[in-house]
């Protein structure tokens, strides 16, 4: 299975592809939408604060997302807080979510959830090699409350990393499974 997903993460360009992907993720889930019934559904534009449990840290972020009707999208900005503090290696991680809620009651809603996350980490200050990690999960994400809301999503799926091999004297790469458990703070604008 990983030999057959391995080409998602294994270029020379990866870090181009994905941006790329991150902007077609985000792009395909407001443009599904057509321009009449964007006009007539209103969109909600919210903040959130989030911290994320993953098999590589603990990680706190700021996002970014919109609702219109049952779909929403988030991108979001964060950073590793055991590596960030206590190792004194600066973790940052870009993210991107898009949920479909089944249910979706001005109070309540829940419902499946697509996550990709891009992160990278510098293994020491004497050297010049990153490794990244590429997740891409499929989970389910629920939310309660008016104005402010809290919210979690329980994600797993498949992630590469990409390192280098001080043996070889290259880029290598490995995969495996990963999950992510996400805990949020909402704020509808």
């Amino acid at each position: 299975m990983s030999e057959n997903l391995s080409f998602l993460f294994s270029s020379k360009k990866c870090h181009l592809r994905n941006l790329a992907l991150m902007s077609y993720f985000l792009l395909f889930s407001f443009l599904i939408f057509p321009q009449d019934t964007l006009q007539k559904e209103k969109m909600t534009h919210r903040i959130e604060t989030n911290i994320s449990i993953t098999r590589f840290d603990i990680f706190h972020s700021f996002e970014y997302s919109a609702k219109v009707n049952h779909f929403q999208a988030s991108v979001g900005l964060g950073y590793g807080v055991t590596r960030t503090f206590f190792q004194q290696r600066f973790f940052p991680k870009i993210n991107v979510l898009g949920v479909y809620n089944l249910i979706n009651n001005p109070k309540f809603s829940f419902g499946p959830s697509v996550y990709y996350s891009f992160s990278w980490l510098k293994i020491n200050q004497t050297s010049k090699h990153f490794n990244n990690w590429n997740e891409l999960f499929g989970g389910l994400h629920w939310e309660y409350g008016n104005k402010w809301r809290i919210g979690q999503t329980i994600s797993a799926g498949y992630f590469s990393e990409s390192y280098f091999n001080q043996f070889l004297n290259k880029r290598a790469k490995a995969s495996n499974w990963g999950y992510f458990v996400n805990f949020s703070l909402i704020h509808e604008l």
